[in-house]
């Protein structure tokens, strides 16, 4: 059944407005949209699209949970795919859209500040494979390419603080019947110019020292420790 608002010549169009009854003392009814089910075929899909404009902006889509009470935490917000019994599971693709004349959107991660306690963090972990001989998945954090100019920076900066700086770790896998995985940092490949830079270098201090570089392999219990070349 299509249930479609008003239509406006000159002003705003109708809104469909649809809004669960409150509960007194028990816990708030859900809202549960939901697509239909198939018995040979692929089940139903769920596309919620914003207002398209001729002239301007399109609308936007807000999906967000409500604020908490006096005593509380606002709601989670999930997103996953469903579970697979005999193929893969569903991907989940977060991209923004083609500009032909403009700018591309960028694609924007936080956290909410708060009055107490440890910041929260932000987490990407890859999957882990159970298979015999299988690897994990890899995590890729690749800047813009240009067809005419400079590629996109990658930056990975720790937080500023008043006692103390945040870390950078680089830590490579462990592994309990190989080897270990490799750090490698190397500048990038060039055709028809130099090659980039490396350079490794400590901060500048105004009234403190400045930081120190080691280079140091680690110990071998049964075999020879590595060497510095």
């Amino acid at each position: 059944n299509f249930c479609p608002a008003g239509t406006a010549t000159q002003g705003k169009a109708g809104t469909v407005y649809m809004r669960l009854g409150i509960s007194e003392s028990g816990v708030g009814a859900d809202a549960i949209l939901q697509g239909g089910d198939a018995t040979d075929e692929t089940g139903g899909d769920i596309r919620i699209v914003s207002g398209y404009s001729r002239k301007t902006t399109s609308g936007l889509v807000i999906i967000e949970t409500a604020n908490s009470g006096s005593n509380g935490a606002s709601g989670y917000l999930l997103l996953q795919s469903g579970t697979a019994e005999g193929g893969d599971s569903g991907w989940v693709n977060v991209s923004t859209g083609r500009a032909s004349g403009g700018t591309a959107g960028s694609i924007s991660m936080s956290v909410g500040e708060g009055d107490s306690g440890t910041g929260g963090d932000i987490s990407f972990t890859a999957g882990a494979s159970l298979e015999d001989g299988g690897d994990g998945g890899a995590i890729i954090l690749a800047a813009g390419e240009s067809q005419s100019g400079r590629g996109g920076h990658a930056i990975i900066q720790a937080g500023s603080g008043a006692t103390g700086g945040g870390d950078i770790a680089l830590l490579a896998g462990e592994s309990s019947e190989q080897d270990g995985g490799a750090v490698n940092l190397t500048s990038a490949y060039s055709a028809e110019a130099d090659t980039g830079t490396l350079t490794l270098a400590t901060g500048t201090s105004r009234e403190g020292n400045s930081g120190s570089i080691s280079l140091c392999t680690g110990d071998a219990k049964s075999g020879q420790a590595g060497t510095i070349v």
